[in-house]
């Protein structure tokens, strides 16, 4: 994604973390302006945890797999979170271009 302002690309791991803590704004480096998840993040993760979910039943062995089962489910949420910064959509919300 790049800024509407200033035409910069926003970082990739700082919408990753904004992402993974909460869906917090993500701010421009070189204008400052600050965006905003919208709505469709918020399903995207809700289908993340839900494809996630059921991988780890499509895989679950038996009682005494049960540590493997958790571990397919974080693996696979950990994967697929990894694609979401490239289709993520944000709303600006604020700018502080400053003119020179």
């Amino acid at each position: 994604m790049k800024c509407e302002d200033c035409n910069t690309k926003l970082n990739y791991f700082a919408l990753l973390e904004s992402f993974w803590f909460g869906f917090k704004q993500v701010k421009c480096l070189r204008c400052d302006s600050i965006f905003e998840h919208t709505s469709f993040n918020r399903i995207l993760g809700g289908i993340i945890v839900f494809i996630s979910t059921l991988v780890s039943n499509m895989t679950y062995i038996g009682e005494k797999a049960l540590l493997q089962t958790f571990f397919v489910m974080l693996l696979s949420m950990f994967i697929s979170s990894l694609i979401t910064p490239l289709i993520m959509k944000f709303k600006k919300i604020k700018t502080k271009i400053h003119e020179k």
